[in-house]
């Protein structure tokens, strides 16, 4: 038997807009979208995958952080400009690394704990957090604030965006089990848009959830232990 050999098969923002359109029946195989079609589906497509970063804990995702702590700021800005360029939708852990390389996990807050704290200006060693997102720019609260002499980093364990399909050639920002999913995505998305007849919207919708549903399944941490903490403040 002969193989390529090869996986790396990739497909461009384009690539999706024109298999999507191709379900949807607006082109026919082997037909170029018109250049309106391309900029209305592209514009699709990114709210389209804004919408997915609600979906799930998606491993692809997950990327590491750091804040170097500074003596007396409480407050970290994430966003152009920021501490932080890069802007997680939220952080799912993160630990406090000192000087000896010691780890000390830090307990999240919601927004009503840190709102409804006394006294937020509190000294000390940083055993908490709260992660207030905002969408293109979000701020991270320590508390204690840092005492003067410490140099700790912290490390924040979070999920970044989706990357934008800013031109033609841009590759999707996904693993190559969400194509088929993204692309059907697309076309679900557009059906309202073209008007699409009902019998070939009905299947585009039940492939687009059933592709979907394939890759958020396999998108899981395995062979993993369960673990129950409670929560001791």
């Amino acid at each position: 038997m002969t193989t390529s050999s090869s996986f790396n098969f990739m497909v461009t923002r384009d690539d999706i807009i024109t298999e999507a359109l191709e379900y949807c029946g607006v082109i026919t195989v082997g037909e170029t979208p018109s250049a309106n079609h391309v900029t209305s589906c592209a514009r699709t497509l990114n709210m389209l995958i804004k919408a997915w970063q609600a979906d799930g804990l998606q491993l692809f995702r997950r990327k590491d952080y750091s804040i170097t702590l500074v003596a007396g700021d409480n407050s970290y800005s994430f966003g152009s400009g920021g501490d932080v360029t890069e802007v997680p939708t939220r952080i799912l852990y993160a630990y406090v690394r000192d000087t000896s390389n010691v780890d000390v996990e830090l307990t999240p807050m919601s927004d009503t704990e840190y709102l409804q704290m006394s006294n937020k200006t509190t000294t000390g060693t940083v055993n908490s957090y709260y992660y207030d997102y905002q969408g293109p720019t979000a701020t991270i609260k320590f508390w204690p604030t840092p005492v003067t002499g410490v140099t700790d980093v912290v490390r924040l364990r979070g999920e970044r965006p989706i990357y934008d399909f800013d031109a033609s050639s841009d590759d999707a920002d996904v693993p190559n089990y969400y194509f088929l999913a993204l692309s059907y995505g697309l076309a679900q998305a557009l059906i309202t848009k073209f008007g699409v007849d009902e019998m070939q919207a009905q299947r585009i919708e039940r492939l687009a959830t059933v592709y979907k549903n394939e890759a958020l399944s396999y998108d899981v941490e395995y062979n993993t232990s369960l673990q129950l903490q409670p929560n001791m403040r």
